[in-house]
């Protein structure tokens, strides 16, 4: 499970008043809620207790939990964070002390912790929207070691959108394993459905031998000759079908199977073993 880091820097500049801060942690968490809670622990990591963390001009988190209209959100916001940022004595702290972290913002190179932190335990931030540049959920992070220097992109949410955004999609995608999940129908009551056109009986007998498959739901149709086509895999779809030819058939015959994919990613797996299976 990965943790969100508290982006420090987007905590100024500051609410102007009380209603400010109140939107302002408000939104917070309900980007935070947003999480995909199968990846992200349920707290997030910064790097001391956020009572003293001032929010206004003349108020600081724990005195905005004391006034009723504020000891909701406050508190919860408080109860979420664990510290430090990086634990002691670790491979992240070896990481930290011997690089320079910084962030590109207003053409000038602000060094950062709390970005530094998520890059170096492959996570990501997360941002008070206290300004329009916390909108964006890629952020450039400039890493100096020695002599060396590397440019690269954390991401740091500040919506409940970002966890949407395709941004986040390709994080999400890259740092969490697929779970593909069988059919719970029996090959024996998969459906197959097919046209009677030339060439049934030859997907036919491919389809009986695709519903054996774990992740076959059933065989929904035949699909229009495609005599040029030369991949097995022709089409995926986000909602499971996957469209499919026997090129090795002159008319390109072939069909659409509905697997048990839940998502455009998880049917992208089930294509491979599909392709790996039968499609050599």
């Amino acid at each position: 499970m990965k943790i969100l880091f508290l982006n420090e820097l987007s905590i100024s500049p500051l609410a102007k008043d009380f209603h400010g801060a109140w939107e302002r942690i408000h939104n917070f968490i309900i980007t935070y809620k947003a999480r995909p809670k199968n990846i992200f622990e349920n707290r997030i990591c910064s790097d001391q207790y956020l009572g003293y963390l001032q929010i206004t001009p003349d108020l600081k988190l724990q005195d905005f939990c004391i006034d009723p209209k504020g000891r909701t959100l406050g508190n919860l916001l408080l109860g979420l964070t664990r510290h430090p940022y990086i634990d002691p004595e670790s491979p992240q702290e070896n990481g930290f002390l011997e690089s320079q972290f910084t962030i590109l913002k207003d053409s000038e190179k602000i060094p950062t912790n709390g970005l530094a932190a998520a890059f170096l335990h492959d996570s990501i931030g997360i941002s008070f929207l206290s300004e329009n540049f916390w909108k964006e959920i890629a952020i450039t992070l400039f890493v100096e070691r020695n002599s060396n220097k590397e440019i690269q992109t954390i991401l740091s949410v500040s919506v409940p959108f970002h966890f949407q955004c395709e941004d986040f999609l390709q994080w999400q995608d890259a740092h969490t394993p697929i779970e593909i999940i069988p059919s719970p129908l029996s090959y024996k009551m998969k459906r197959i459905h097919l046209r009677d056109d030339h060439g049934s009986d030859i997907l036919t007998r491919f389809a009986k031998k695709l519903i054996r498959s774990p992740y076959v739901v059933e065989v929904v149709n035949s699909i229009q000759f495609n005599p040029h086509e030369r991949q097995f895999i022709k089409e995926i779809k986000d909602n499971g079908l996957i469209e499919l030819v026997l090129a090795s058939t002159d008319e390109g015959l072939g069909l659409v199977v509905k697997t048990s994919g839940r998502n455009l990613r998880e049917t992208k797996y089930i294509a491979s073993i599909l392709n790996k299976e039968f499609g050599s």
